[in-house]
């Protein structure tokens, strides 16, 4: 794993804080931002969801490159499922960190508006990182803005062009400790892509994809749009990996090989845009352009393609040529970030 730098090691990256963030505890130091209710992790046990604990802590991440047009309404419906799974007491306290990377629009301004007026138990913080990418190492250096929350806090991933269902909090954290099923590390969820202009036969095919991932007890998927993983499983395989693309991959793939459980649940799924081409190189919207470039390739083929000849047998009838007018679909691994 390539190594990161935090973005307050770094010169060129600032921090705007939500004017709602709570101030620091009374006659300690002042320390990083944090969100009201979390405690420390000397405080607490390293216990998960279900075991006697009640209501949990959470954090989500959003890395945000020129998404002025979607930042708002994602946070709109972060903060609303946050909301729902608080009102239900499943959550206590929740820290949302959005990082504009690298943006020459509005992303920055728009996302601090958008977490003004947070409730006292959620604190809200957009991070301006100038740094490189690709978008694993600047995942990572988010989630190092939530280096002082405990292990029992629960990260959720998801990008700016996404929409989270009301109930993505609680249905993720249940799918994390199902009662008399095996506790889990972590939870990969599906997307819903919308707003994707494909022809029939590219949603079509974009769907074939999706289903051959299916197994009878979820699904093999990974999205980093729709990631939840519990904050110590996290940092005890190093985070988010920072390869070209695929880091939410690589991050589900070093908790399994650990010998963590991953939960694969086929709901709750994230609405997330069809734009082509994507944000991230190699990403869902580039797959989404490959499946349709491929799916209007073989229209104008099989339309260009002539009736098949026929050739007199010795009894003066005739049959097709073999093969003509057939195209195997040529499919690739899916990515979600």
């Amino acid at each position: 794993m390539g190594r990161v730098v935090t973005p307050t090691a770094a010169r060129d990256v600032s921090i705007r804080q939500s004017p709602h963030a709570p101030p620091p505890v009374a006659g300690g130091p002042a320390g990083p931002p944090r969100a009201a209710g979390i405690e420390d992790a000397a405080s607490r046990t390293d216990r998960r969801p279900g075991e006697g604990e009640g209501p949990v802590d959470v954090v989500v991440a959003i890395p945000a490159h020129d998404e002025e047009a979607y930042i708002a309404s994602c946070l709109a419906s972060v903060t609303r499922a946050l909301a729902h799974a608080h009102r239900v007491g499943t959550v206590r306290a929740a820290r949302i960190l959005v990082s504009a990377h690298r943006c020459g629009d509005d992303t920055a301004a728009r996302a601090h508006v958008a977490l003004t007026g947070l409730p006292s138990w959620c604190a809200g913080e957009v991070v301006v990182d100038e740094m490189p990418p690709p978008v694993g190492a600047v995942r990572h250096r988010l989630l190092a803005r939530a280096d002082d929350l405990p292990g029992t806090t629960w990260m959720f991933s998801t990008d700016a062009d996404s929409r989270v269902p009301l109930d993505w909090v609680t249905e993720m954290l249940a799918a994390a400790h199902p009662t008399g099923g095996p506790r889990a590390a972590a939870v990969a969820g599906l997307v819903d892509v919308e707003h994707w202009h494909a022809d029939p036969a590219a949603r079509e095919a974009y769907t074939r994809l999706v289903e051959a991932g299916l197994t009878p007890t979820g699904h093999g998927h990974v999205y980093a749009a729709n990631l939840v993983v519990r904050l110590a499983d996290y940092r005890a395989v190093g985070g988010f990996p920072a390869p070209e693309h695929g880091e939410e991959h690589g991050l589900v793939a070093a908790l399994r090989a650990s010998g963590r459980h991953v939960a694969t649940p086929r709901h709750p799924s994230v609405a997330t845009s069809g734009r082509t081409p994507g944000r991230a190189a190699h990403g869902l919207g580039e797959l989404l352009a490959r499946i349709a470039e491929g799916a209007t390739s073989r229209t104008t083929r099989t339309a260009r393609t002539p009736p098949p000849r026929h050739r007199p047998t010795a009894h003066s009838a005739s049959s097709p040529e073999p093969g003509r007018g057939m195209m195997s679909l040529m499919t690739s691994s899916d990515r979600g970030s």
